[in-house]
C-alpha cells in the first residue's frame, strides 16, 4: 500500500510550486501594473489641434518613462505640447510632464513625469530576469480605460522566438503586453519591453544614414518585447535637448545587398556586403573616394554582419556608425567598380544635415500657407544630391484658403518657391521677407509664383481678400 500512495504523494508535492506560484500572479500583477502608464499630449500645427493618447513605461524614481517612437509623430518639438500621464486610481486631470526627446536611433521617446507619484511604481525596483528561453511562460501587463476609470489587465504568453540581433528581442505565441508596457517572468522579475511586432516593412530614403523603416503593426497590444538589458540600456540613452543630439553623417543613400549571383561571380558568396546607389556631394564619402557603386564589406576591420532581413542588415549597419560622433573616422573596406581586392576608405564623419524636426518654418495665414527651410531630405527626393542648396519648400496648405484656391492648379505641400511676385527667391530667408511683405500690405490683391514640384515648373496665381 505504501509503494501505490508514494507516487502519488509525490506528484501531488511536484504540483504544489507551480500552484503557489499562479496563486501569487495576482499579488505580482496587482504591484507591477502600476509600471505602465497612458499618455495624452497634443500636436499642435498651423491650423489643427489633434490630441493623441498612447502608452509607456516608468522606468526609474526620477519619473522618466520610455515610449515607443512610432506612437510619437515626428513633428517639430514646438508641436509636441500638454503632456498628461494617467494610471489606475490616479486624479482624473492626470499629472504633468515634458517631454524630452527620441533616442538616436529612433527606437524610443522619453518624457518625464514633473511630480512623481507615490503609488507609481517604477521598473527600476525589479529585479532583472535572466533571458527567457523558447516555450518559457511570461506576462506583462495591459490597460484600458472605462469612462474615466484606467483598468490594468493581464496578459500571458509563451516565448517562441528568439532574435539576438541587432537587438536581443523576442516574439511570443499570443499578446504579452500593451505596446510600451512591461513584461515579466513567472517569478514577477521584469525582463522585458513590449514593442510593436512588424508585420510589413517598408525602406525609404533617410537623410542621415539613408534607410528608414515605415512598419506596418497592431497600434494596441503586442506580442513581441525587447529585453530588459535593452530597456536598461535605452533610459541611459536620451538626448540633451529634446530637438535630438547631432549626430555624424556620412553622405551614402539608396544602399542595398549585393546581389548573390553577382557575389558569386566575385567570389563573395560567403560575404555579407552593401552596394552603395548614391553619394551627396561634397559629403565626407564622396571626399573619401567613395562612388556610387562601390561594395561596402567591412566596418573598422570587422565583417559586416549577416541577417536574412534586408531592414535588419541596413539597421545594424547605420547603427554601427551612430556609436561615433561627428569629426571621429569610420574605416570600410570597399571594393569600386574595376578592382577585385577590396581597399581600406578612411572617412572623417561630419554633422547630420539639418532635419524636420530642427529646420525653420513660416505660416502666412492670410496667404493660407507655410514654408520651411529645403533640406537634404528634399534634395535627395528631388535626385539634386547636394547638401548646400537654399530655398523655401511650401510645407503646408490650408483647405479652402487663397493657396488652395489658386490658379490654374492650387499651391502643393512640396512645391518649392522660385519666384515671387516675378522676383528671383534666392533663399529661405529671402523668401520669409518678401512673403511677409505681401502679406502684412492690406493694398497687396494678388500673389503670383513661380514654383518647381517634383516634375515640372508652374506658375500660380493666388488671389487675395
Amino acid at each position: 500500500m505504501f509503494r501505490l500512495l508514494f507516487p502519488l504523494f509525490a506528484c501531488l508535492l511536484s504540483c504544489l510550486p507551480f500552484k503557489a506560484q499562479c496563486a501569487d500572479i495576482s499579488d505580482l500583477f496587482k504591484e507591477r501594473s502600476k509600471s505602465l502608464v497612458c499618455v495624452r499630449f497634443v500636436v499642435e500645427r498651423e491650423e489643427s489641434r489633434e490630441q493623441n493618447w498612447t502608452w509607456g513605461s516608468l522606468a526609474n524614481e526620477e519619473g522618466l518613462i520610455l515610449i515607443p517612437s512610432f506612437q510619437v509623430p515626428y513633428e517639430r518639438i514646438s508641436a509636441l505640447r500638454e503632456f498628461k500621464v494617467f494610471w489606475n486610481g490616479c486624479d482624473p486631470d492626470g499629472v504633468d510632464a515634458e517631454y524630452l526627446g527620441r533616442d538616436k536611433r529612433g527606437l524610443i521617446d522619453y518624457i518625464r513625469l514633473k511630480e512623481v507619484p507615490e503609488d507609481l511604481v517604477p521598473l527600476s525596483r525589479f529585479v532583472r530576469g535572466k533571458p527567457p528561453k523558447i516555450g518559457d511562460k511570461v506576462w506583462g501587463v495591459g490597460m484600458y480605460s472605462k469612462e474615466i476609470e484606467w483598468l490594468p489587465r493581464c496578459y500571458t504568453s509563451y516565448v517562441s522566438v528568439l532574435i539576438d540581433k541587432p537587438l536581443l528581442s523576442y516574439y511570443c505565441d499570443s499578446k504579452v503586453a500593451q505596446i510600451g508596457g512591461p513584461v515579466f517572468n513567472m517569478q514577477g522579475d521584469f525582463i522585458g519591453f513590449a514593442f510593436c511586432r512588424v508585420e510589413k516593412i517598408y525602406i525609404i530614403a533617410d537623410q542621415k544614414f539613408n534607410q528608414a523603416l515605415i512598419k506596418f503593426a497592431s497600434p494596441d497590444s503586442s506580442d513581441f518585447f525587447y529585453s530588459a538589458e535593452e530597456f536598461d540600456k535605452l533610459t541611459k540613452d536620451l538626448p540633451s535637448t529634446p530637438e535630438g543630439d547631432i549626430l555624424p553623417w556620412i553622405g551614402v543613400i539608396q544602399v542595398q545587398t549585393l546581389k548573390r549571383d553577382v557575389a558569386k561571380l566575385m567570389g563573395l558568396e560567403n560575404k555579407t556586403a552593401i552596394v552603395v546607389g548614391d553619394v551627396i556631394d561634397k559629403s565626407p564619402a564622396q571626399k573619401a573616394g567613395i562612388s556610387k557603386g562601390d561594395i561596402i564589406l567591412s566596418i573598422d576591420g570587422k565583417e559586416l554582419e549577416h541577417f536574412v532581413s534586408e531592414p535588419f542588415l541596413y539597421m545594424d549597419f547605420a547603427w554601427k556608425l551612430m556609436e561615433k560622433k561627428p569629426g571621429d573616422k569610420v574605416s570600410w573596406g570597399v571594393i569600386s567598380a574595376g578592382e577585385s581586392q577590396p581597399k581600406n576608405v578612411e572617412i572623417v564623419l561630419a554633422k547630420d544635415p539639418k532635419d524636420f524636426r530642427r529646420s525653420e518654418y513660416k505660416y502666412f495665414k492670410r496667404l493660407g500657407f507655410s514654408i520651411r527651410e529645403f533640406l537634404l531630405d528634399d534634395s535627395i527626393n528631388r535626385r539634386i544630391l547636394k547638401l548646400d542648396v537654399d530655398a523655401a519648400v511650401v510645407q503646408f496648405v490650408k483647405p479652402n484658403s487663397p493657396a488652395s484656391s489658386a490658379l490654374p492648379t492650387p499651391l502643393s505641400k512640396g512645391d518649392m518657391l522660385k519666384e515671387i511676385n516675378s522676383r528671383p527667391v534666392n533663399s529661405y530667408s529671402e523668401a520669409v521677407k518678401v512673403l511677409s511683405e505681401i502679406a502684412e500690405d492690406k493694398n497687396a490683391k494678388d500673389l503670383v509664383l513661380l514654383v518647381e514640384d517634383f516634375n515640372e515648373t508652374k506658375v500660380i496665381r493666388i488671389k487675395l481678400d
